[in-house]
């Protein structure tokens, strides 16, 4: 989108053209040519046939349906990582934590410990970090310790 610095004024982005088929197109011009038309009531609009409150009605549904395309193209990605995270935990389990923790990796080779590793996401923004935990079904889970993490507990 091109943009013109007018001698006088602010730049204002107005809708040039709207078609069903290919949406609004942007056009950028400046606030003093739309007042210097012959209009009578040029002063109030910044482009025949929309006035300021009209452009900025069209510019907040631009806002809205933009947010409406991220939140969808965002859930469509999350779906398609969880997915993923699941059929990850059910064969290739021990492959990953080898790579991302190897400390951790070498407890999961003691055969007397029996363990089940689950993934799941956290984080405050998107996209979500992976976190795992690991659960233990052993002599040991019968002294009260039902899961293993990389934290310390007092």
């Amino acid at each position: 989108m091109a943009t013109a610095q007018p001698r006088q004024g602010k730049t204002v982005q107005i809708p040039a053209v709207y078609s069903a088929t290919s949406g609004v197109s942007w056009r950028t011009q400046s606030s003093t040519t739309a007042a210097s038309s012959t209009h009578p009531s040029a002063a109030s609009k910044t482009r025949p046939g929309y006035t300021t409150q009209q452009v900025a009605m069209m510019a907040g549904a631009v806002a809205v349906i933009e947010s409406w395309w991220w939140s969808t193209k965002n859930r469509k990605v999350f779906r398609i990582l969880k997915e993923t995270v699941r059929s990850a935990e059910r064969s290739l389990t021990n492959d990953v934590i080898r790579k991302v923790c190897p400390t951790e990796a070498e407890l999961l080779k003691d055969p007397t410990m029996k363990t089940k590793i689950k993934f799941r996401f956290g984080g405050e923004r998107f996209p979500p970090t992976i976190m795992f935990k690991i659960f233990i079904s052993s002599t040991a889970a019968a002294t009260g310790v039902k899961y293993l993490s990389g934290k310390k507990h007092d």
